[in-house]
């Protein structure tokens, strides 16, 4: 059976992306703060023993290397790492920006999925595994016209050049690292103006990374229909 550990999977994109890979017949660890709310039961309640709900908080490395050493006692290896936990900060403009919140998004956004590829390389080794990382367009160094959102800006840019570090050392052992933009979707997070469809999303997400495993796609960081974002 493959397994896969999914950050952020109590609700959102991620919940979406743990029903689709338990419904795919996967073994699902399930990372979240706390493993008791609603959107962890909800995929119990479906999914049953393919799910292992597994107490994680990506922004502390103690409480990642317990939730690693966790899913080493169940599993010989892991097939696939989604870096998917993450928060937004302030959407304040530059001169309104509060700095003090840049570290504090930075620490889960970025050195988040750092911390996790980390602790679970020895895992993914095992199984020649993909580390997928929910990234952005608004990290895109290209495409950046605007001076709000510092820290979410600027934690996405991280996350970006984190899988294009990630490649270069994984590609070489016969493995891989991407990144994916979802786009403005319907979560929580995305609030209720978003225009994408986040189970829509979760799909395709899905669908993008069967391919691009099956095809060793060499495209790090693109939109969810696969089309290339420019760094």
């Amino acid at each position: 059976m493959k397994s896969i550990i999914i950050t952020g999977a109590s609700r959102g994109l991620g919940n979406l992306l743990a029903q689709n890979y338990a419904g795919d017949g996967w073994q699902v660890f399930a990372g979240a703060r706390d493993i008791n709310s609603p959107g962890i039961k909800k995929l119990l309640d479906q999914y049953g023993d393919l799910i292992q709900p597994v107490t994680l908080d990506v922004s502390d490395g103690a409480s990642v290397l317990a939730a690693v050493k966790e899913v080493a006692g169940k599993t010989d290896g892991l097939d696939m790492l989604i870096n998917n936990a993450g928060i937004h900060g302030s959407k304040d403009d530059f001169e309104g920006y509060d700095v003090e919140l840049v570290p504090f998004v930075f620490n889960t956004n970025t050195a988040g999925p750092l911390r996790m590829a980390s602790a679970c390389m020895e895992l993914l080794r095992k199984r020649k595994g993909t580390i997928l990382n929910i990234s952005s367009d608004q990290g895109s160094i290209t495409r950046m016209e605007w001076h709000d959102d510092l820290g979410y800006r600027i934690s996405k840019a991280g996350v970006n050049m984190l899988t294009k570090i990630l490649s270069n050392l994984l590609v070489p052992e016969g493995m891989l690292a991407y990144c994916v933009n979802p786009g403005w979707i319907n979560t929580e997070m995305g609030g209720p103006n978003a225009i994408g469809d986040a189970a829509e999303t979760a799909t395709a997400i899905k669908k993008l990374m069967d391919e691009k495993i099956a095809q060793k796609s060499p495209v790090l960081y693109s939109n969810i229909d696969g089309t290339e974002i420019p760094w």
